[in-house]
């Protein structure tokens, strides 16, 4: 067992600490999602990963929704049980530590090496536009697969899904204890209930929900994840099967990188939530005013109007689909034809994909 104050020690110390974010930051050892503000690594010496902390699906406003100081401390409580037997855990801890990174440091992706020094100037005195943003590495990588006019994978597009794509949500007080899942679902099929308590997925251990989003977003696009499932005092294990674009269901307009997907594809638009289920409806609460981000400004598009059609297609969609389908079907320099509606006028327009 693990005495109380050592933990508490140890929470006073990470609540205290934020992970230095710098120019150079090494790409291959810290891989999170760099859309967050906040994230932290319980890890040894040797650079052995224990395990993540730190997730966030919602708007700014909610960036506290998925953390918790109990979740965190029962993290680090099942970190420093496999510290203590590291050697025991470590072929199962290996997969912690995720592939080999496109680029090294931030600096390597052009679109930031062009803007940035391997330092953070601390004597200017603007020193926050000397500093690389995390949510900048996400915007670099899929701009450059744009700008190259390679396919899109989606785990570029859609990073570090939320459990609730596969159906499951959790009790962010624990560490992964289930506290509902959807009906229909990949994980109801796989036979998960409320109140069972997942130890381990593709045979990871489990210190928080930020580990779950870490081996969803390491998932082949299709197959299977193995999860060991504590039930009743029991261990047993339940297989998880991923539907075909099973990450399309993750919602991405929250994420400050999508910023830069509305550069390319809307324009720099900002759609609202759908407002129809049976055709295309998406109210339009921004248009980018300036230089790249201004285009459907310049088309005509104006705050206010009502998204009904998109390259000839009135299906239903939410802007992260909207997303998907346009990079897969558009390429640098296409113009494509979109209608709105303001008041009872219906208008059409092209729009410059960048």
């Amino acid at each position: 067992m693990v005495r109380g104050e050592k933990i508490d020690d140890l929470l006073k110390e990470f609540v205290c600490l934020r992970m230095v974010q710098g120019n150079a930051l090494d790409l291959n050892l810290f891989q999170f999602d760099y859309d967050m503000s906040f994230a932290g690594f319980f890890m040894n010496a040797d650079k052995t990963i224990y395990g993540r902390y730190g997730s966030r699906a919602t708007r700014a406003d909610e960036a506290d929704k998925y953390v918790s100081l109990k979740g965190l401390r029962e993290a680090m409580t099942g970190a420093l049980v496999l510290h203590k037997s590291v050697d025991r855990y470590r072929s199962r801890l290996a997969a912690k530590t995720g592939p080999p990174s496109p680029k090294a440091t931030p600096l390597d992706y052009v679109s930031i090496g062009a803007k940035f020094k391997d330092h953070v100037d601390y004597t200017s005195p603007k020193v926050a536009s000397t500093c690389v943003h995390c949510h900048q590495i996400h915007a670099a990588v899929r701009k450059e697969y744009r700008l190259s006019r390679q396919p899109m994978p989606d785990k570029v597009l859609f990073p570090w899904p939320m459990p609730d794509v596969i159906g499951l949500s959790f009790d962010l007080d624990t560490r992964g204890t289930v506290k509902q899942v959807s009906a229909g679902s990949a994980a109801a099929t796989a036979g998960f209930r409320p109140g069972d308590s997942v130890v381990a997925l593709d045979g990871q251990p489990v210190l928080s929900l930020a580990d779950i989003q870490w081996v969803l977003h390491n998932a082949a696009p299709t197959g299977t994840i193995k999860a060991t499932v504590r039930r009743a005092g029991r261990n047993g294990v339940l297989t998880i099967r991923l539907p075909a674009d099973w990450r399309r269901k993750t919602d991405i307009s929250w994420r400050t990188s999508s910023w830069d997907l509305r550069r390319m594809l809307t324009g720099g638009m900002i759609l609202d939530k759908p407002t129809s289920k049976t055709r295309l409806e998406l109210p339009i609460k921004h248009v980018g005013q300036y230089n790249d981000h201004a285009v459907a400004k310049n088309a005509g598009i104006r705050k206010g109007d009502v998204l009904i059609e998109w390259d000839g297609k009135t299906d239903p969609m939410s802007e992260s689909e909207l997303f998907a389908y346009t990079l897969k079907h558009t390429k640098v320099g296409d113009k494509v034809p979109v209608k709105v509606r303001r008041g009872s006028k219906v208008l059409e327009m092209k729009l410059r994909m960048q």
